[in-house]
């Protein structure tokens, strides 16, 4: 009796520590305010290298087909490991095997040049369903979302499912990726004409009818926008858009900073939020200046500092000596950052960010989610134990300089 009645203390003990911590309020990130134009230092304007509009059209131009193997290598991942459905379900093998026989592998298909004629997510097989690696990701990361398309973009149509509903597209971003077949048009020659002959605007300011990162032609001095049947003109406020390229200028990057702050998206789902590295990709799209579309794609591409192996005060000092305030990006493994100033022991960072773990007792885990783009230090982390963002950081990388990487003495 003695026992039992101990074992009840100690439950209902546990059971008021777990109560508390599960009410315990989230701790304040102590995120400065959100304006960004706060930390714009130059209104002086020049032009960064010209590098997007050669890979924008390069679906179009180029003479070496790319190979399928990345629109098949998702599905073969589900098959061989545990995945999830939306409600927690694993995956069973025959949802893996419909899958591969409908990629239609080995079909005859022609490759031919297409165009986007709506918003379209890119997938990482030919199903629209969510596929989770982690029951700990539903519903917000779904494993088979790679990224998203604006309307006007260039693609080479690679493969058509089995079912129909799907192209493999190989596009600016990469690829092929599965997209949606009522997405995409072929291309006639009127439309090579436009995209390869014709001026650019692009939105400085997003909105359900143009979001920052796409590129419309100017025909007879009005945006246009593809549509099943050819062109028509896009109804968009003259205010919402610049020719292209912008000039670019710390305050010119600042304000398309502020007017990006929107939701996290994992991959773009949807095309209205956006995920660290769609964020530094379509931030710098109107100044003309492609980047590769993940976070480690990035890294790899600019010229940078190797920041590893240098303590977090080296890491700051570095920092504010020799990063560019908007020129610059921080990485470390899955992040990337806009470096917009600060001062010398307070970096700042521009990033979109899904949330932190701000500390863990016994069972009960906090999990403050930010879900959006902030301007923030880098001293946050996800636990008491863990590194910051700061101590993990990898890669200082500028965005006008060659993909070479060097290495601090």
């Amino acid at each position: 009796m003695k026992n039992a009645k101990l074992f009840a203390g100690v439950a209902l003990a546990f059971a008021v520590v777990v109560f508390a911590l599960a009410a315990m309020p989230q701790r304040d990130l102590n995120l400065p305010p959100q304006d960004v134009c706060l930390y714009a230092a130059s209104s002086d304007t020049r032009m960064l290298p010209q590098t997007f509009m050669e890979k924008f059209l390069s679906p179009w131009t180029i003479t070496e087909m790319p190979d399928m193997q990345a629109a098949y290598e998702m599905a073969y991942e589900i098959r061989d490991n545990r995945f999830f459905d939306g409600r927690g379900r694993r995956l069973p093998r025959s949802f893996a095997d419909a899958v591969i026989e409908n990629m239609n592998i080995g079909s005859d298909f022609e490759p031919q040049r297409a165009i986007v004629i709506r918003g379209a997510d890119l997938r990482g097989i030919p199903s629209s369903v969510p596929v989770y690696s982690k029951r700990s990701n539903i519903p917000n990361f779904d494993a088979a979302q790679f990224s998203h398309l604006r309307v006007n973009t260039p693609v080479l149509l690679k493969g058509v499912s089995a079912d129909g509903e799907f192209y493999a597209a190989y596009s600016f971003q990469g690829g092929p990726f599965w997209i949606q077949r009522g997405a995409v048009r072929p291309a006639t020659d009127d439309d090579i004409k436009i995209m390869t002959g014709y001026t650019f605007v692009t939105p400085v300011r997003d909105s359900a009818a143009a979001y920052i990162g796409t590129l419309f032609p100017v025909i007879d001095g009005a945006p246009v926008r593809a549509t099943p049947d050819g062109w028509e003109y896009a109804d968009i406020d003259p205010g919402m858009l610049a020719d292209f390229p912008v000039p670019f200028s710390k305050s010119r990057a600042a304000e398309l900073a502020e007017a990006m702050q929107g939701p996290y998206s994992w991959g773009g789902a949807g095309g209205a939020g956006r995920d660290c590295s769609a964020l530094t990709m379509e931030m710098f799209i109107p100044f003309g200046v492609f980047m590769p579309r993940n976070s480690r794609q990035q890294a790899d591409y600019f010229q940078g500092i190797d920041l590893t192996g240098l303590s977090a005060a080296d890491k700051k000092k570095t920092i504010s000596e020799q990063a560019i305030p908007f020129e610059t990006l921080l990485f470390f493994p899955g992040h990337i950052m806009v470096y917009i100033g600060g001062a010398p022991d307070e970096p700042l960072v521009y990033h979109s960010v899904w949330g932190l773990r701000t500390y863990t007792i016994l069972l009960q885990e906090s999990f403050y989610v930010i879900g959006r783009t902030v301007v923030s230090g880098m001293e946050m982390r996800k636990s008491r134990r863990a590194q910051t963002w700061l101590d993990r950081t990898e890669k200082m990388l500028f965005i006008d300089r060659a993909a070479v990487q060097i290495q601090l003495d």
